[in-house]
């Protein structure tokens, strides 16, 4: 597959995989969630998705540092 690095445009060689289901906190409370790994040439991102397909969490390691991006909260109207 090909994925589309945001920051400069390039078109990486990707894969995509199904890493399972797993407990993860996110928007203050523990809940499962659908975990994938994407890994391509330097790309290492793990991705959770909610029952509601909605992403949740994401870490990712550049450069050595990494960088995790959770959700914190919902607000329902």
């Amino acid at each position: 597959m090909s994925i589309l690095d945001a920051d400069c445009g390039e078109e990486i060689a990707g894969r995509l995989e199904y890493a399972g289901s797993h407990a993860v906190s996110a928007g203050g409370q523990s809940q499962h969630a659908a975990r994938y790994r994407v890994s391509g040439g330097k790309l290492k991102v793990e991705v959770w998705y909610d029952s509601s397909d909605r992403m949740i969490r994401q870490e990712s390691i550049e450069d050595g540092h990494k960088t995790v991006f959770e959700l914190v909260r919902v607000r329902r109207q």
